[in-house]
């Protein structure tokens, strides 16, 4: 099994935070999709 990638930048973080907010729509969380894979 391989480990886990962990992505410690502030930036991404954050991204992810706005992706676990219940109140994000359908279309923000493919932007942030989107924002966070380029970051990637």
């Amino acid at each position: 099994m391989s480990t886990p990638f962990i992505m410690d930048h502030p930036l991404i973080q954050h991204k992810i935070s706005l992706l676990r907010d219940k109140h994000t729509g359908s279309k923000e969380f493919r932007e942030l999709i989107s924002e966070i894979a380029m970051f990637v």
